[in-house]
């Protein structure tokens, strides 16, 4: 009977995933689905935490003025998506929501055009990744704790992709904007 209900749970687990992207998908396609962003409103910028607490990690300082995705909300948090896929934590105290159509209207939330740039940021991407792989086979070896290694990196790639967006002057909500473009360009 155990045997049973594990393989039915399994089943279930792996029907799940898919059905949500289909529902998700057809919502968007549909123009149902509205993408909400956040602002930063705090003049000295805040840090990005990995979890809902001052105790948790700092990726790194989210600047004024810069827009990230929102994905929800936990008490005084809002979730937003980073780089590496990973939930990530913002005070609400320096952040405010902002809807689709006020971003659209108000902000200029594009990608830059210009190649140089985008080649640039491109090759710099693929640069950080090798170097995020390599810190962490360093600090926390794949064989040591795979979790642990894992984690390390998705921290390590969420605070050298924010790096290199500020750089430049890029808001983070616009990064798999950014890989469209920047590969639509480049090959």
């Amino acid at each position: 009977m155990a045997l049973n209900d594990t393989k039915e749970q399994s089943m279930n687990v792996r029907w799940k995933l898919p059905l949500k992207l289909l529902l998700g998908l057809l919502a968007f396609s549909s123009g149902l689905m509205a993408q909400d962003y956040l602002y930063i409103i705090a003049p000295e910028g805040v840090h990005i935490r990995t979890g809902p607490s001052t105790r948790n990690f700092i990726i790194g300082v989210a600047r004024y003025e810069e827009i990230y995705t929102l994905e929800g909300e936990a008490d005084d948090w809002y979730l937003i998506q980073m780089f590496s896929g990973e939930p990530r934590y913002i005070n609400k105290c320096c952040a405010r929501v902002l809807l689709t159509e006020e971003v659209n209207s108000s902000y200029d939330l594009n990608v830059p055009r210009d190649e140089e740039v985008l080649e640039a940021m491109y090759d710099r991407t693929l640069r950080s990744r090798r170097r995020v792989r390599l810190e962490a086979d360093e600090v926390l070896p794949l064989a040591l704790d795979p979790l642990r290694h894992d984690n390390f990196g998705e921290l390590m790639e969420d605070r050298y992709m924010l790096e290199l967006f500020q750089r430049y002057a890029i808001h983070p909500a616009l990064y798999t904007d950014f890989l469209t473009v920047a590969g639509m360009y480049i090959e």
